[in-house]
């Protein structure tokens, strides 16, 4: 049996063969099924014989949809293979073939693409393809063909240069539509088109790890490559810290002739300036800018300018809603014709967020929390599990079931899941062809259940206790290590700072901390201060108790400390650990990890984001067992006389 290759893409080909399709062996077969999906002659009839009963058995499983139909004529379901070669079936109804009925070939156009779509979204790579509807529905074969094979490169092409992320399509096509791009009503929960003229403010908002970020890329990359928005600027406003350093971003972001020039903005202290003209611009000159470049494009089309800031409640912590206020306005302020978006995204949107933005009445797209189907189907994706699919998602229900209330988000409940992973490879089969109802299915679920009880009792006790590259040769075998995270470990020693040492202090400590290091690594040998009378009666603060601090406070010290800490070499830190920036998320996961082991606690509300205060409840002899450990100089930053 001979095969013919014809590429369609860099990464997909097309090929034609001709044989018995039950014994392809590959991701999965279309079977060319009617409404009722129970079987029935030619090849339907061929495919239900080889799978065995267990495929009829799976089909009176899926759910009608109207009066004997389970799958409407031009869609598609997917069920396992049991046991054929393949691991997925895919049950797609062709038309009825009538040359007065002009629908037909969009029928069977829609049942190929369906198919396809099925396929790639339980994460199949090669599908096999009968003759859809050529058979008792007497399609004629030479039209069936071309449409077969346009249907297949159509969606070839579409899906390379598509940006996927499951669970969030409908977000995605919402914020292409929103910001002024084509919208893929099929991927909408609305059925009707919306209109693309692009909304001035688009709110973003959402709890951790719901893929805001992600998918506010994903649409700015549809917009390019659809050319409805060619001129797009992403600022994370974790870094920002003033006006200029907003504007310059955007700037160099949307101007074509900057972007390939070296950006020194963050440098504490520039020597030179950029070629660009971008780098110390008030709203005045950034406006000035952005309207010499957009009037000379030298196009007669109206420019679509996307602008994001993301982690913005940030932004307003830091004192700058005039500038964000300024930006919402930004259309008007502009004296050329232009469509304009302004995508913030935030956690939460605060009271002081929300006052800010009413007058320009934004419109909101909100990131619910991944629901256990959709946790599933990441996971099913990211850890490449189709073949034992169907065991893997009833074990992940039963997970999340079990750890709901202990992991804060998917992110964390991820991490369980694989450490747990090596138990569920000793209890699923090998080949993967199991049947759901067999006595042998049943026993081997249940006594995965069983030991995945058993582990998990002791895998909660250590949550997160996680293992890091931080193993100090020098360390004393007689004292237990704390498992953190460095970054986490110097938030610990940040937040005791932050709560045992005056706000006051702050300055002196900070900036004097690293002269008496180098006076101790030079060996000087001057007598110590002597204290006063009112000095030696004080009482030391971490004898009072702990007081509250603001977080910026915490972030503040965190970088202080970083900056002038100089971890040994035995501990195998690499650059990125030693960063004195932490992105929000790294902050909040921090946070999380720290208050969830009672190191920290919060004062200040969980919906309260403009505001977020903690006190540290680590005790002393903690504190100092940590800067043991990494060989942190603790005397150096804490105010004893406090």
């Amino acid at each position: 049996m001979s095969n013919k290759v014809f590429a369609i893409t860099s990464k997909c080909s097309l090929v034609v063969s001709m044989g018995d399709i039950t014994l392809w062996k590959g991701d999965a077969i279309v079977n060319a099924a009617n409404e009722r999906m129970l079987g029935g002659g030619g090849v339907d009839g061929a495919i239900h014989n080889a799978a065995g009963p267990q495929l009829l058995e799976a089909c009176y499983q899926v759910p009608e949809v109207g009066p004997r139909v389970r799958c409407p004529v031009g869609e598609a379901r997917i069920t396992d293979g049991f046991k054929l070669t393949s691991k997925h079936v895919i049950h797609a109804v062709g038309p009825i073939y009538s040359r007065n009925d002009s629908k037909c070939s969009e029928l069977l156009e829609a049942a190929y693409m369906n198919s396809l779509r099925v396929g790639a979204e339980h994460g199949c790579t090669s599908i096999a393809f009968p003759a859809i509807s050529c058979g008792i529905f007497r399609y004629p074969l030479i039209p069936a063909a071309t449409i077969a094979v346009s249907s297949c490169i159509a969606f070839a092409k579409s899906s390379e240069n598509t940006v996927k992320m499951l669970g969030r399509d409908g977000q995605i096509a919402q914020l292409v539509a929103l910001m002024g791009g084509e919208a893929d009503v099929r991927a909408m929960e609305s059925s009707e088109p919306m209109s693309s003229v692009g909304y001035p403010v688009i709110v973003v908002y959402g709890y951790n790890s719901t893929g805001k970020s992600s998918s506010v890329l994903a649409a700015l990359n549809t917009m390019k490559e659809s050319n409805h928005a060619t001129y797009t600027a992403f600022v994370d406003c974790t870094t920002i810290y003033n006006a200029r350093q907003v504007f310059t971003d955007i700037l160099r972001q949307i101007d074509p002739l900057a972007r390939s020039q070296p950006d020194d903005v963050l440098a504490p202290f520039p020597t030179q300036s950029n070629g660009d003209g971008y780098h110390n611009l008030n709203l005045l000159g950034f406006v000035q800018c952005l309207c010499k470049i957009m009037m000379g494009l030298h196009t007669m089309n109206v420019p679509n300018v996307v602008i994001v800031l993301d982690n913005v409640d940030l932004l307003i912590a830091r004192g700058f809603s005039d500038l964000l206020r300024s930006l919402c306005r930004l259309n008007d302020e502009l004296s050329i014709k232009l469509r304009f978006s302004l995508v913030l995204i935030t956690r939460g949107i605060s009271l002081q967020l929300e006052k800010l933005l009413l007058p320009f009445v934004p419109t909101h797209v909100h990131f619910p929390l991944y629901t256990q189907e959709e946790i599933s189907d990441i996971l099913v994706d990211q850890l490449k599990l189709w073949e034992h699919e169907r065991l893997f998602r009833a074990w992940v229900k039963y997970l999340h079931q079990l750890f709901e209330h202990d992991c804060h988000d998917w992110i964390e409940f991820r991490y369980m899941i694989i450490q747990l992973l090596p138990l569920f490879y000793q209890h699923c089969p090998e080949d993967g062809g199991y049947d759901p109802t067999s006595d042998q299915y049943k026993a081997s679920y249940k006594q995965l259940v069983h030991q995945t009880q058993l582990r998990a009792k002791s895998l909660l006790q250590h949550l997160y206790h996680r293992n890091t590259t931080i193993e100090s040769q020098a360390e004393s075998a007689s004292e237990e290590r704390v498992h953190l995270p460095f970054g986490c470990l110097m938030l610990v020693l940040a937040s005791y700072l932050s709560s045992f040492n005056p706000q006051e202090s702050d300055a002196v400590y900070f900036s004097t901390a690293h002269i008496a290091k180098k006076r101790r690594k030079g060996g000087s040998s001057g007598a110590p201060k002597k204290m006063t009378k009112k000095q030696a009666e004080a009482v030391p603060q971490h004898l009072l108790g702990p007081k509250v601090f603001p977080l910026q406070r915490l972030l503040a010290i965190y970088s202080s400390i970083l900056e002038e800490y100089d971890p040994p070499a035995t501990l195998g830190l690499e650059a990125d650990d030693l960063s004195t920036t932490l992105s929000r998320s790294e902050v909040f996961n921090h946070i999380n990890v720290l208050t969830r082991m009672c190191l920290l606690q919060r004062i200040s509300n969980l919906e309260d984001l403009d505001d977020i205060k903690l006190r540290c409840l680590a005790d002393h002899e903690f504190i100092e067992r940590i800067s043991r450990q990494i060989e942190f100089p603790l005397e150096n930053f804490l105010n004893q006389m406090a």
